[in-house]
């Protein structure tokens, strides 16, 4: 009874708790504290209509529980393995005849259990407890819920809301889309709508760019689509903090490698006449509406001037890329034309031989060699 008469001390319903949870979670490592705390937590879910506090103690509590990473696997296929698995850390071992036995399954199990209880509970009433809940679900439950496409409604709802509460969303989206086959339509344009000024300001914003790095990752996507990431990205970079606009940056090379073809949209100048003349429409929220094919990406030559250097060294690292991006190209059509025998006699030449610099004349020591004419003047001492 000891476990259940601390969490309940832990579950206030009035005060926040957060520090003892914090100081809790020094005992989770231990696998037996991870084990019968998920069981005995399962158990005291049963409010029906909890305060906000109550949530977010909850939610932290389960949260640290969850730390100690639980495997998906059974314990002795693991150690078949890795023969040099070390043994699990017990806070209270046991030398009678039932030793603990440590199983995944159950710690399992128990977290499902208290996440269907949490789900029952109005999580998204408040912004606070909305993080909360989006946070302990995509960094820690989404591997061990049994059927994880039952989290499909709150993340597409939560993609709705906007703001910080969407970029944590759009992790467990991703999740979905890649490892469940969940369809969800439009995802591209809403995380285009997600860069935007106001995203400087929020905690997850290189959570965003992480994430956003991964859904352009794939080089079949329509060239108006990343067109339209690469000008907002590059717009964006000039209102943002240094930092930020270094992530940017960083974010816009990737693209340019990726799809050779956007070599087009690298602009060396930055001109008066360019810049009123850019058919880019940053208030379109929708990327194939955004206009981005016919414009230039002016703003990159811009920042290579910024007074930051980090910033500009970053901006020059663009057009870098796509000065790469562009001679990979131009090789491999070169390599698909048919050569001359001159030219494939002077391939092979480089191929086989190098220059080599040789000194035919014996080092006499350290000083200059002999016939140098510098010795009829200055005698050199060691």
């Amino acid at each position: 009874h000891c476990p259940q008469n601390i969490f309940t001390v832990l579950l206030d319903s009035e005060m926040s708790m957060s520090a003892p949870i914090a100081r809790f979670q020094e005992f989770t490592e231990y696998k037996d504290v991870q084990q019968y705390g998920l069981k005995v937590l399962s158990t005291l879910a049963y409010k029906k209509s909890p305060t906000p506090i109550y949530m977010q103690n909850y939610l932290e509590l389960l949260d640290k529980l969850l730390v100690s990473e639980i495997p998906l696997e059974p314990k002795n296929r693991v150690k078949e393995r890795d023969d040099e698995e070390k043994e699990d850390k017990l806070l209270c071992a046991t030398e009678d005849k039932m030793p603990f036995t440590y199983s995944g399954m159950a710690c399992r199990r128990h977290a499902n259990r208290c996440w269907g209880f949490a789900c029952q509970w109005p999580l998204c009433a408040e912004p606070r407890t909305h993080r909360r809940a989006l946070l302990l679900l995509v960094e820690r439950l989404m591997p061990l819920l049994a059927k994880p496409h039952l989290a499909t409604d709150m993340l597409c709802d939560s993609l709705d809301a906007g703001g910080p509460i969407s970029m944590l969303a759009l992790q467990g989206v991703l999740e979905l889309v890649r490892q469940h086959n969940i369809d969800y339509p439009d995802m591209y344009d809403r995380l285009y709508a997600m860069f935007e000024p106001e995203m400087f300001a929020t905690r997850y914003k290189k959570r965003l760019m992480h994430l956003a790095d991964i859904f352009l990752s794939s080089t079949h996507l329509p060239e108006s689509l990343v067109a339209a990431f690469a000008k907002r990205l590059s717009r964006l970079a000039l209102v943002a903090s240094p930092e930020d606009a270094v992530g940017l940056l960083q974010l816009v090379a990737n693209l340019l490698l990726r799809h050779p073809a956007l070599k087009r949209m690298i602009c060396y100048e930055d001109t008066p006449a360019i810049m009123s003349g850019d058919p880019y429409v940053m208030e379109e929220t929708s990327a194939s509406r955004a206009r981005a094919l016919g414009s230039l990406l002016w703003e990159v030559c811009a920042l290579r001037r910024h007074a930051c250097a980090p910033l500009a060294a970053a901006a020059a690292r663009v057009l870098l890329a796509a000065s790469t991006a562009a001679s990979a190209a131009s090789a491999a059509t070169a390599a698909a034309a048919p050569l001359d025998a001159h030219s494939m006699f002077d391939a092979e030449l480089k191929k086989r031989f190098k220059t080599i610099e040789v000194n035919f004349v014996r080092p006499q020591g350290m000083a200059a060699p002999s016939g140098e004419r510098l010795l009829q003047y200055w005698e050199l001492m060691a």
